[in-house]
């Protein structure tokens, strides 16, 4: 619970601003911590292991009482050792998963954009489409995630947590790869703004006749026997107009899509 309110606030929150989130989750404005507050973090509870372990393993009282002390120190050591591991391990899965999401990202991607459309390849195009949206809503966070993670591998070695070399090459290789995902987005948008103008035109086309078909439904369903006394089977003529709705309102949706 510590981790996840410093992870939002930068700090542990007092027990009023802990209520107060619960009535209103935007009460308080949320700060990420930044590499030097985790150092902070860490090197607090560094030093208090230090002074713990610093402590005489025995204890003399009014010169005869001999208490060992050696099995509450190492319990309370473990516990210090604990929570600061806690820390460099959010770092440490955080750098892992930051790079293998994007490396995965990218391949995907490229590969989503370099496929051939035809003309009336719809769904194709929407893929497409998805992917340039997908690229530009993360480029800023995207540009400036390498600097941060290359300062978080350097803190943890400090620590003596080490990465894979692995990690290493992905880093050293991903901001190449990440470039030639804009350049290829960038050749691509080009490239299908033909086909966007025929799909839009294709688009205008099909709501035009989805209107033409909702206007004589509408004409025909005023029309319909169930409005009139002594109609035989009304059951069965509103489970058929029901599902002609449904068919309207799936395909209504389709287009806003």
């Amino acid at each position: 619970e510590y981790l996840q309110y410093f992870l939002r606030f930068s700090r542990m929150l007092s027990y009023e601003e802990i209520e107060m989130l619960k009535e209103d989750e935007t009460a308080i404005k949320e700060r990420p911590p930044t590499t030097v507050q985790f150092k902070e973090q860490i090197d607090v509870y560094d030093a208090l292991y230090k002074t713990i372990h610093s402590f005489d393993s025995e204890r003399i009282i009014s010169g005869w009482l001999r208490i060992d002390v050696r099995p509450l120190r190492q319990a309370v050591l473990n516990i210090i050792c604990k929570w600061g591991s806690m820390f460099k391990q959010h770092l440490f899965e955080h750098v892992i998963s930051s790079l293998s999401e994007l490396d995965s990202f990218v391949a995907e991607a490229i590969a989503a954009l370099q496929v051939e459309l035809s003309e009336d390849d719809y769904e194709g195009l929407l893929s497409v489409m998805g992917y340039l949206v997908k690229i530009r809503d993360r480029q800023t966070a995207t540009d400036g995630m390498f600097q941060p993670i290359k300062e978080i591998m350097e803190l943890l070695k400090e620590y003596g947590v080490e990465f894979s070399e692995e990690i290493y090459i992905q880093l050293q290789e991903l901001p190449d790869k990440w470039n030639q995902c804009k350049k290829v987005a960038i050749a691509t948008k080009q490239a299908v703004g033909p086909l966007q103008t025929l799909q839009i035109a294709a688009i205008k086309r099909r709501i035009g006749l989805f209107d033409v078909r909702q206007a004589m439904h509408r004409d025909a369903f005023k029309k319909l026997p169930f409005f009139h006394w002594g109609c035989q089977n009304v059951y069965a003529l509103f489970d058929h107009q029901h599902q002609e709705l449904c068919n309207f309102e799936d395909e209504l949706k389709k287009l806003a899509e």
